[in-house]
């Protein structure tokens, strides 16, 4: 059997976020397959080019190279807030570079929430065919057993008795971890714990202010800066709770995880999760909302069980099997030259 050859683009250096993940789930998924050959940033032919990050070398290879060409929309207007210094003017300067490099440079573009597309079509006037695919993991390999669970908060230095409440993403304004200390300052025998940092170093955005949070944030809450994914993985083996307080995102990997560990998902009440997790974790909209429900889980064994129910859902609606099944269909797809524009 003839086997799709498929070459992914990413800067693969950049690491410590969601884009990396997906990345790297994306390939794992592919790789299962036995139809399917991949390879990462190549200069040998292949039948499909799949971009993920937006760096100068993927250009070329765009302009360059033979094959159908996808660009998976990991940026859209609001998700880059805070990522890099420069405000609006960078922000607009980033968009401009991105929709001329790429997203109107290849054939198809994939959208990672219904969200991201309507914002791709409507505000940022992208005229390439653009269908939605949605972030996927490989659920089964984030399962939590007590053994692991032990290793884990042995390796942290948790007791068995602590209530952990995890966080995870890069620190800047959007993720909101000014909410994450202050619901912390509120619930002292919860301990709270931020995985993540400034994957941009120097280059990132409000620094200072996020610096100032840190310093001033109480003694149940740790910060344990960028660290490898293996690593954030063992942080949810050691919880109790996934919380993302952000006040923007497009589909987070970061929640995936936190469901395929089993942990109750906690997230703030906005708009991007009406198509993917609305209904299945817990949401509020402000800190009263947050202290009240991370303290119900902590007291009430029901509540917290009911919301583990809704987590498997997302567990079940967004494995890795899935989403490679449905990149093949698409390439498939573009190879007979069918428009895809969903």
């Amino acid at each position: 059997m003839k086997k799709l050859k498929v070459n992914v683009l990413y800067a693969t250096k950049s690491k410590g976020h969601g884009v990396a993940t997906a990345f790297e789930e994306m390939v794992r998924g592919l790789r299962a397959r036995d139809d399917v050959r991949v390879t990462i940033n190549s200069w040998r032919k292949s039948d499909i080019i799949h971009a993920h990050s937006p760096d100068p070398k993927s250009i070329f290879h765009l302009l360059f190279r033979r094959g159908k060409k996808l660009y998976t929309a990991h940026q859209v207007y609001g998700s880059m807030d805070g990522s890099i210094k420069g405000g609006k003017f960078v922000e607009r300067l980033f968009f401009w570079y991105v929709r001329h490099g790429f997203y109107n440079r290849v054939d198809q573009i994939v959208a990672v929430s219904a969200m991201s597309a309507r914002i791709l079509r409507e505000q940022m006037k992208v005229k390439t065919p653009i269908t939605t695919i949605y972030n996927t993991i490989d659920m089964a390999a984030l399962g939590i057993t007590p053994a692991k669970r032990q290793v884990a908060r042995k390796k942290f230095g948790l007791a068995e008795k602590d209530f952990v409440v995890v966080g995870n993403g890069q620190m800047q304004p959007r993720k909101r971890i000014d909410t994450f200390a202050n619901v912390a300052r509120k619930l002292l025998n919860v301990k709270f714990i931020w995985v993540g940092g400034v994957p941009f170093g120097a280059l990132g955005a409000d620094t200072g202010k996020i610096d100032k949070i840190i310093k001033d944030a109480p003694d149940n809450v740790v910060w344990t800066g960028v660290v490898t994914l293996e690593v954030a993985r063992e942080y949810l083996a050691a919880a109790d709770v996934f919380w993302l307080p952000s006040d923007q995102e497009n589909h987070p990997m970061s929640v995936l995880e936190a469901a395929g560990a089993g942990l109750p998902i906690v997230l703030r009440d906005i708009p991007e999760y009406d198509d993917t997790f609305r209904g299945d974790s817990l949401m509020a909209g402000d800190d009263e909302g947050f202290t009240e429900i991370i303290q119900r889980l902590q007291t009430d064994d029901k509540y917290y069980k009911e919301a583990q129910i809704g987590t498997a859902k997302i567990t079940k609606r967004f494995d890795s099997k899935t989403g490679a099944e449905q990149f093949v269909a698409l390439y498939q797809k573009l190879l007979k030259n069918d428009i895809i524009d969903t």
